[in-house]
């Protein structure tokens, strides 16, 4: 999880009043009830991190991110099967 292996950065979970009720409490994140489909809280940075996507090759993560109204994004391997992908308007 990025807030052990950054403790000076601040997470939030936000999610679904029943999710947040049952989820795990995690030092440096906060856990936030509400709908994304109604408001979504303002934060500096935006993170969406899913299980039950599927494995994209880079070209088709540039066209998806681009299709999103990005301009630029980075890929950061990280120790792990998955990467970071940072993207930017």
């Amino acid at each position: 999880m990025l807030v052990k292996a950054f403790p000076w950065i601040h997470g939030i979970h936000f999610d679904l009043p029943y999710v947040v009720a049952v989820g795990a409490k995690v030092d440096g994140v906060e856990n936030i009830e509400g709908d994304m489909f109604e408001c979504v809280p303002k934060a500096g940075t935006a993170f969406l991190m899913t299980w039950k996507g599927k494995e994209r090759t880079l070209k088709e993560w540039k066209y998806v991110i681009g299709e999103a109204g990005f301009t630029r994004f980075n890929v950061e391997p990280i120790h792990a099967i998955q990467s970071v992908i940072e993207a930017y308007p």
